[in-house]
């Protein structure tokens, strides 16, 4: 019975998802995960070009959400990308590139240090409708501390648009 007990409450303290594209409906899974928790939202990503998903964020820091982006500059300056709606309304830093410096290819996302959103899964249409693509939604803490350290580093790194030229 102990057994059982331990079994069914350790259920309960890590939790975690996976979905796959194309058409595995990740990008609906994220919008409901962005609509649906409460907290600051910390945003990594390489290619963001999906306008669901920024609507999702529009509409969360609307209700006083704090949000922060970083993304790749090369990809921020994209005919696609969505980055520039969303600077004028949220806070979106990029890593510039250079000749030491590659780019910027992470992809995750941490809502209030209790949800990380990982994988090979762009914010993009070809992510969600043609690409083989993955993404991970996980509660274990100690992970969590790892990508939010990475993003306060990455984000002292990084400088807003007008920076860049």
């Amino acid at each position: 019975m102990r057994l059982l007990l331990l079994i069914l409450s350790t259920s309960f303290i890590f939790a975690s998802q996976v979905f796959f594209s194309p058409d595995g409906g990740t990008r609906e899974q994220l919008i409901k995960l962005i609509q649906t928790t409460n907290g600051n939202i910390d945003i990594a990503i390489y290619s963001f070009t999906s306008k669901e998903l920024a609507l999702a964020l529009l509409a969360e820091h609307k209700k006083g959400r704090q949000i922060r982006l970083i993304a790749d500059r090369g990809q921020g300056e994209g005919s696609y990308s969505v980055l520039k709606l969303l600077q004028a309304n949220i806070q979106v830093k990029y890593l510039p590139t250079s000749s030491t410096r590659g780019m910027m290819h992470h992809k995750f996302m941490l809502i209030n240090n209790k949800y990380l959103v990982t994988g090979s899964y762009n914010w993009s249409a070809n992510a969600e409708k043609y690409n083989y693509e993955n993404c991970l939604i996980l509660e274990e803490k100690e992970l969590i501390a790892k990508y939010s350290d990475e993003f306060s580093k990455l984000w002292k790194e990084a400088v807003t648009y007008d920076k860049l030229q």
